[in-house]
Order: structure tokens, then sequence, then C-alpha cells
């Protein structure tokens, strides 16, 4: 119950969501969430070391793709602008 908790409420503070979650698709809420979470972690000063923050700089690109390629990728802009980071697409 907690895991579940977190993981909701990292996703509402990070996901842009422009229309009912209810008009997403079950795997584009997964990377939306997960691309929440990762941005939570590296926002937050979880990667202790240069070696873990660049591999959590490649999830949270890798999870980008991911949302471009299930179509929300406005609402993965949206929350890398929030993070502070850059998508390169405008």
């Amino acid at each position: 119950m907690g895991t579940m908790g977190y993981r909701e409420q990292s996703y509402k503070e990070w996901a842009p969501l422009g229309r009912p979650e209810a008009s997403y698709q079950p795997l584009q809420v997964f990377f939306l969430y997960r691309l929440g979470r990762l941005l939570e972690l590296l926002v937050h000063g979880q990667a202790e070391s240069d070696w873990m923050r660049s591999l959590l700089n490649r999830a949270i690109y890798s999870t980008f793709l991911d949302c471009i390629r299930e179509g929300v990728g406005d609402e993965a802009r949206e929350m890398l602008r929030r993070a502070g980071l850059q998508s390169g697409n405008g």
C-alpha cells in the first residue's frame, strides 16, 4: 500500500495531465509514472555519485523516448521543463 501511494503521489506531482487520467492508455500512464519517479530521484539528489547520476540521466532519456513513442511526448516535455531540464525540442 505504501509503495502504490508513493508512486501515485509522485505521478500527481510531476505529470501535467492535460486530459482526464482515464483517457490515457495503460502504457502511457506507466511511462509517465516512471518518468515522474526518475525525475523525483534526480531533483531530490538521490544519485549519490557521478556514475549513479549518469545512469539516472540515461534512464530519464530512455523513458522520455518511450513517452514520445507512446504519444505522450508533450506531457513528458512539460515534466522535464518543470524539473528544470530541457527536452532538446523546443
